[in-house]
């Protein structure tokens, strides 16, 4: 295998792997549309619908109450009172 054949297999193999990771599941509280592991932790000893609070992604004091995530789902996430109402969530 000559030099730029190496180099253009090697260039295709970078991208794909790039590309693969890319697909990847997010973990949670690594996207914006799952809620943080603050708001996970906050509820860890909890019940659905006790109190709870947590330092927001800005360090902000957040309360709301404690939800569980989706329908059929155990775990159960902090809602902060102020987060928006969203129609495909279960609250």
């Amino acid at each position: 295998m000559n030099t730029k054949s190496l180099s253009l297999t090697l260039t295709a193999l970078c991208i794909g792997a790039f590309s693969l990771n890319s697909l990847a599941k997010p973990e949670r509280g690594e996207h914006p549309n799952f809620p943080s592991q603050e708001a996970v932790e906050a509820c860890a000893n909890l019940l659905e619908e006790d109190n709870c609070n947590f330092k927001g992604r800005r360090n902000e004091a957040l309360v709301g109450v404690c939800i569980l995530l989706n329908e059929g789902d155990e775990l159960l996430v902090c809602k902060p009172y102020s987060a928006p109402e969203r129609p495909s969530a279960r609250y």
